[in-house]
């Protein structure tokens, strides 16, 4: 049950080159929220301004977690907030990752921002056999709080840290060692969530992606998140990322 919360600020500090944390008192979401979700950040507390949808990317008591980038000027706004301040937030939103009893290796994929999810994923599947690929253009988006080098892969376009490559060339390399069934969870950049698509059909391995976008309202009033899908005979269809995602199979994706 979506929750509208003026929640108190408990930590807002840089990660690494643009890459924030901020941290928010808010039980009321922080309990009921599941990995996959995401909540709306209000700027205006009259509600005039549309929010920004931001994933949740840890939940720890009553705390509630995100990992944004400072890209705009809502968001260079947020790297202002101290902590004591109150923000007015929305959620949990959307739909969520499904975790299958029976997948041997669970394959956690994050691309940029799209890593918060992916961290939130590795909180709850701490005690299964998980496997995170993390992907950044070069090593100033690394950061050792999230990149655990336990379980976790790093690659960068550059070189700089980790495999030289885009995380599904990383992902290609590594995949005929890791035990099946398995089962890939994603977020990121259009291009490598497409990218994940086409190799789940190519090795037969399932893909749930969560799609990144502009959700103005996040409820679907607003119907600004249309995404071209498929239903379950191949037919064309629009959904709305908010309401019927953020979290699709790769196979009702339409990219084209």
């Amino acid at each position: 049950m979506k929750k509208l919360c003026q929640s108190k600020i408990l930590k807002n500090e840089q990660l690494a080159d643009q890459y924030w944390k901020l941290v928010f008192d808010c039980p009321e979401i922080a309990n009921e929220a599941l990995p996959g979700q995401f909540i709306e950040v209000y700027f205006d507390h009259s509600l005039k301004i549309f929010p920004r949808p931001f994933s949740i990317a840890k939940v720890e008591h009553d705390a509630l977690e995100l990992i944004y980038k400072v890209i705009g000027s809502q968001t260079e706004i947020m790297a202002s907030w101290k902590p004591g301040e109150t923000v007015q937030i929305l959620g949990p939103l959307g739909n969520f990752f499904v975790i299958s009893d029976d997948t041997k290796t669970h394959i956690l994929v994050g691309g940029g921002v799209g890593l918060a999810p992916m961290v939130f994923m590795s909180e709850v599947l701490k005690e299964k056999n998980f496997l995170f690929f993390c992907g950044g253009r070069n090593g100033r988006e690394y950061f050792p709080e999230v990149h655990d080098p336990v379980r976790r892969i790093i690659s960068t376009d550059d070189g700089s840290v980790g495999f030289h490559g885009n995380v599904v060339q990383c992902l290609e390399k590594e995949i005929a060692a890791i035990e099946t069934p398995v089962v890939i969870y994603a977020c990121g950049p259009e291009k490598m969530c497409e990218a994940l698509k086409y190799f789940g059909e190519k090795h037969n391995i399932p893909v749930q992606i969560s799609m990144e976008t502009i959700m103005a309202c996040g409820m679907g009033l607003c119907q600004g998140c249309a995404l071209k899908t498929y239903d379950e005979n191949g037919n064309d269809k629009i959904s709305l990322v908010c309401k019927d995602g953020p979290i699709f199979k790769g196979e009702e994706i339409n990219f084209g």
